[in-house]
């Protein structure tokens, strides 16, 4: 149990031009493995995350010598090539030249530029931002799910039933178990409006 909120971050990374390139189950468990490798190298130490169909929610705490800038690179670098590689692999030559770059430093742009870094100050944040990524598959312009721990891409069900399907994750002292309303019992719950 992680006790202290130095170094701790609410980071976003999104796809180019916002396609849904993460929609397939291949390119989600790419970016679990980048988050496992990190956390196994203690690069980080990583407390929560949801991967959506278009970018990337975590709450992390960076380790050791890590930067944000040494972390977003290496992570959006390898990803970039790992997906880049699926793509190539499995011929889908028309889904790759979508994120054809006009740069010269590359042939490829998986990843938006810039991701957004927001500095986690305090247990009341981070519980803002873990309720926050939980509830983004239950929004009503996703609907991915129709309760947050059913959502198999992210860390609501560890935080809500202590399911360890993901045991590099840290969880924080004082952090929100659940993160519903007192009349969902704590549970993420997709209300669907017609």
């Amino acid at each position: 149990m992680y006790t202290k909120l130095t170094d701790t971050y609410f980071f976003t990374s999104t796809i180019n031009s916002w396609k849904h390139l993460l929609a397939t189950d291949a390119h989600k468990a790419i970016i679990l493995s980048a988050f496992r490798y990190c956390c196994e190298q203690k690069r980080i130490l990583l407390h929560a995350f949801v991967i959506m169909p278009n970018h990337t929610h975590l709450l992390l705490t960076l380790q050791n010598e890590e930067t944000t800038i040494t972390f977003q690179r290496d992570f959006l670098k390898f990803t970039a090539q790992q997906i880049i590689k699926n793509l190539i692999q499995l011929k889908q030559e028309d889904e790759l030249n979508k994120y054809r770059s006009t740069q010269k430093d590359r042939i490829y742009h998986i990843w938006e530029r810039r991701p957004k870094w927001i500095t986690i100050q305090n247990l009341d944040i981070f519980n803002q931002k873990l309720k926050y990524l939980h509830n983004n598959p239950l929004q009503e312009h996703w609907c991915l799910a129709m309760d947050g721990v059913e959502y198999k891409w992210s860390s609501a069900a560890f935080y809500e039933n202590n399911d360890q399907s993901y045991s590099f994750l840290t969880p924080v002292r004082g952090s929100v178990v659940g993160g519903g309303t007192p009349t969902t019992g704590g549970r993420f719950v997709c209300y669907i409006v017609n």
